[in-house]
């Protein structure tokens, strides 16, 4: 079985053996690991927004998020700016 995605930066045997490896989990361990990755990647955004925007409200860190992942116009849906 080959990567079902495009590796250039890693050698072939290398993605062998992280394939096997992979193969041996059981179905709960697949799932702990894209749950830890999804996790990740929540945590490496958020403080991405942070470092861009010292000072963000919790609120507007939320809405940018989500603008981030689902688009501007469900994020203001979701995170309405304040009427002020």
């Amino acid at each position: 079985m080959s990567a079902p995605y495009k590796v250039d930066d890693t050698d072939p045997q290398a993605m062998q053996v992280w394939l096997e490896a992979l193969r041996r989990l059981t179905p709960g361990e697949k799932m702990r690991l894209v749950l830890e990755m999804i996790e990740f990647t929540h945590q490496l955004a958020l403080r991405q927004i942070r470092e861009q925007h010292p000072g963000i409200s919790e609120r507007d860190m939320l809405r940018e998020l989500a603008t981030r992942r689902y688009g501007r116009d469900l994020a203001e849906r979701a995170y309405p700016r304040d009427a002020a």
